[in-house]
């Protein structure tokens, strides 16, 4: 229903009930505080655009601009800072792009909006997970349908990329892959996604070095009994 909610934290870790809940926007699907607590963002899947708020004395309170709008249909999915939280990057999952904003007093200004997908893919895909490299020169994020792990630089912060597509699917028999998740430590990237057929799997593949190399071929974690 596109609700967000504030749940205050009680003494011993546990959750008390909502002391505020509020309408984002259709599909909200994520929310994010930056480093000092102080703004909040929720992409909102079905209503194109991230909202926007304040955060103080546990209360949410719409951005003096309450929306960062997306391209009609672009399906806003998950935003990530990057260090500093001066920059922001949002994976849009229905279109399959990638979207650089500056970030100040709590609300996002595009720079540009690239695809996540390899020049020439075809064929149903749909954009999922978003990561920042610590160092702040790398967005990765992540292709469900093509099943691959989109790498890209900028080193202007957004407004201008040098693009670098990595199959992480290569030397596998053909499958459907789905959900790859990515995690950045330090400087290296560790990628899981699952596979349907032709048996199910939980696959994972490493990079020590922020994606410049990878794996010669995917690791199977499990298999389905």
């Amino acid at each position: 229903n596109g609700a967000v909610a504030v749940l205050p934290i009680r003494g011993d870790g546990g959750l008390m009930a909502a002391s505020q809940t509020l309408t984002a926007g259709g599909n909200a699907h994520q929310i994010l505080t930056d480093p000092s607590n102080a703004f909040v963002l929720v992409p909102c899947k079905g209503a194109d655009w991230v909202a926007q708020y304040t955060f103080a004395a546990g209360t949410l309170t719409a951005n003096a601009t309450p929306h960062a709008m997306t391209a009609s249909g672009a399906g806003p999915r998950h935003i990530a800072f990057a260090p500093g939280a001066q920059y922001a990057y949002l994976v849009n999952e229905n279109n399959s792009t990638l979207t650089a904003f500056s970030f100040t007093a709590g609300r996002l200004t595009e720079l540009q909006t690239v695809s996540t997908r390899a020049a020439g893919a075809t064929g149903a895909n749909t954009g999922a997970e978003i990561v920042v490299h610590p160092s702040g020169a790398f967005v990765y994020s992540s292709n469900r349908g093509d099943n691959n792990i989109y790498t890209n630089r900028s080193i202007d912060h957004g407004v201008s990329w040098m693009a670098h597509d990595q199959n992480l699917s290569a030397g596998l028999p053909p499958g459907t892959d789905f959900g790859p998740t990515v995690v950045a430590l330090g400087g290296e990237l560790h990628v899981f996604w699952g596979r349907v057929s032709p048996t199910v799997q939980t696959l994972y593949q490493r990079s020590l070095d922020g994606g410049a190399t990878w794996l010669p071929a995917p690791q199977v974690l499990a298999l389905a009994p």
